[in-house]
């Protein structure tokens, strides 16, 4: 059985949906598995790859990474009001 693709809205994704949409739109992810339409995908495993090969940051309260140290600092500020 063929695992299904992972979209854009991957709830499972450390990284998080809006994360992972943003580093879509910058070109830091790795090029889509396909297309549904105009609608890129990537298979579970390509995100996970790409996570694990990546130094995220971390946020300590609720487990959320980062690409950028100011994207973390950014949701620090924006989520957890510090």
């Amino acid at each position: 059985m063929t695992p299904p693709p992972a979209g854009t809205s991957r709830s499972s994704s450390a990284t998080g949906s809006s994360a992972i949409s943003l580093y879509r739109r910058k070109g830091t992810l790795p090029a889509a598995d396909g297309l549904e339409g105009s609608r890129a995908w990537w298979w579970e495993a390509t995100i996970d790859r790409w996570e694990n090969a990546r130094e995220l940051h971390w946020c300590r309260e609720c487990e959320h990474g980062f690409v950028a140290v100011l994207g973390l600092k950014e949701h620090i500020t924006r989520v957890h009001g510090r």
